[in-house]
Formats: structure tokens, C-alpha cells, sequence
């Protein structure tokens, strides 16, 4: 388990171990990758350029979170031949919820198909960068999520599972 403060001062928990910070799961991230180097990102339309992710809704299995949210924010509908793997999970504070434990995969896209994001949702774009790109990008369009010493970990591990 490591710790850290993010950028908004809080102490933030994060463990390589699934359930290692409890079984409440409320969010989830996805790190969707292509294969060749290449990284799925998408573009909100108030934070900037983010991985996808968001909250559970009430009632919805973690793995119904995770394809929804794609699809919402990419495009991208999972299929069975698309391999998941867990990279953490990370307990951190947020305003109105209190605690909330987040669960993050990284996701080996067996196809990608662009696809249209419908206007009602928060997505202006999706980026397709290598990991150079990614880690050339100007900072000044990453989402604030996207800065902190936990991003940075995640990608990190990202990178591991894929082998780049």
C-alpha cells in the first residue's frame, strides 16, 4: 500500500491488492489501450483530457460501471475479447461523498472503432496518444485528476501490464 496527498491536500490510499481498502467500490477509472504504443483518452468538456471514469451508479455492477462509462465517454463498446486487468484500488476524499474507494483497470482493446459521442454527454473528444505523446502532452489540457502522484503510479502500472 502506498499513500500521498493530492492536490487538493487530501491523504489518499492506494493498494495493488482488489478489496484491499474495503469492497464498497463507488467509482471506477479505465486506462483503455489500443496495442502499438497507443492510449485512449478522452476530452471533458470542463476538466480537459482524462482517462474515463466515473461513479457507480445506485444498483449497477462495477463491470456494468466500467462499460458504461467507456461507451459514454469514448465510444467504445467492450466485447469478450477485450482483456481487463485490475491495477488498484485507491481510497481518496471527495467533497460531497466523504471516502469513496475507486477502482482502476487497464483495458486491452481487441478492436477500437470510432464511434460518435452523443452531444448530451460530458465528452468534446477522444484522443488516441502513443506513450510518448501522453507523456509529452501539455499539462495545461490534462484534467486536474490527471496530475497527481496517484496518475502518475497508475500509469506507471499501466504500462507494466501492457508491456510497453
Amino acid at each position: 500500500m502506498i499513500e500521498y496527498t493530492d492536490l487538493t491536500g487530501e491523504q489518499v490510499k492506494m493498494t495493488f491488492q482488489k478489496d484491499g481498502l474495503g469492497t464498497d467500490i463507488k467509482d471506477i477509472l479505465v486506462i483503455p489501450y489500443l496495442g502499438d504504443n497507443n492510449w485512449l483518452l478522452t476530452e471533458n468538456i470542463v476538466r480537459g483530457l482524462e482517462f474515463p471514469g466515473g461513479k457507480i451508479d445506485p444498483g449497477e455492477s462495477i463491470v456494468t460501471a466500467v462499460k458504461r462509462e467507456l461507451w459514454e465517454e469514448t465510444g467504445v463498446h467492450l466485447t469478450p475479447a477485450d482483456q481487463w486487468h485490475f491495477i488498484a484500488d485507491y481510497q481518496f476524499k471527495d467533497k460531497k461523498r466523504g471516502h469513496v474507494i475507486k477502482r482502476a483497470y487497464v483495458i486491452e482493446l481487441a478492436t477500437y472503432i470510432e464511434a460518435p459521442i452523443p452531444a448530451e454527454f460530458e465528452t468534446i473528444a477522444v484522443h488516441q496518444l502513443t506513450t510518448v505523446d501522453y507523456e509529452q502532452f501539455d499539462a495545461a489540457r490534462l484534467s486536474f485528476y490527471m496530475k497527481d502522484a496517484g496518475m502518475a503510479t497508475l500509469w506507471q502500472k499501466a504500462k507494466q501490464i501492457v508491456g510497453c
